[in-house]
């Protein structure tokens, strides 16, 4: 069904452009940024279910992390709000790292979605990584921030902040992102203050395999 929805509204744009309709077109927009936003959620929960059954195969292959984090950021521009950017800094461009990429995608995707979710229109959200023994990636907001009683409860499955509540969302994501980045022999922290905005700093190793 949802695909069904997600052609019409590209059908809808397509012959908007015959008779061209401004409020058409946002509106078609509109219906494909949803469509995408429940597609997420659908593949968080099927996401979630392989995690708990066990049944993710982890595939390793050797890739540029710096081209693959700059893929990741080009792919958020449908989703930025009106004058949000992205300002993305790699310390070393050149470093080769032997990971799942699949699932570094799911686990960087789920945090720089959420700094655009919670950040206001004409904002800036700060993406930084350098290496040393390890990866080390930043993504700083100037959003809403988690509440400091929320803080201990962040990665806890399902589990929302009192300010997040009005947000579309599922509670599921961090749970997720936290457990693959800890499989990978990872860490993942943050800092945050409500109304100032959030931090979270991922650490991982350059090569790993799964035990």
């Amino acid at each position: 069904p949802l695909s069904g929805v997600f052609s019409s509204a590209i059908l809808i744009e397509k012959y908007n452009k015959e008779h061209p309709n401004q409020k058409i077109k946002e509106h078609a927009l509109k219906i494909k940024k949803l469509v995408k936003q429940l597609n997420s959620v659908l593949d968080d929960f099927l996401f979630l279910e392989k995690t708990e059954n066990r049944k993710i195969d982890y595939n390793y292959s050797r890739f540029l992390f710096s081209e693959f984090l700059d893929e990741i950021i080009r792919n958020t521009k449908p989703i930025l709000k009106k004058g949000q950017t992205i300002v993305y800094h790699a310390k070393n461009e050149d470093v080769e790292v032997f990971l799942d990429r699949n699932i570094l995608e799911i686990i960087f995707r789920n945090i720089l979605y959420n700094a655009i979710k919670y950040s206001p229109e004409r904002s800036a959200i700060e993406v930084e990584f350098f290496t040393n023994s390890y990866i080390k990636i930043t993504i700083k907001d100037y959003g809403i921030g988690i509440p400091k009683k929320d803080q201990k409860h962040i990665f806890e499955r399902f589990f929302r902040a009192k300010n997040a509540i009005h947000f579309q969302g599922t509670g599921i994501g961090l749970n997720i992102v936290k457990h693959h980045i800890e499989k990978f022999g990872g860490t993942i922290q943050f800092k945050s203050k409500e109304n100032i905005g959030t931090t979270f700093i991922v650490k991982l190793p350059l090569r790993t395999h799964l035990n």
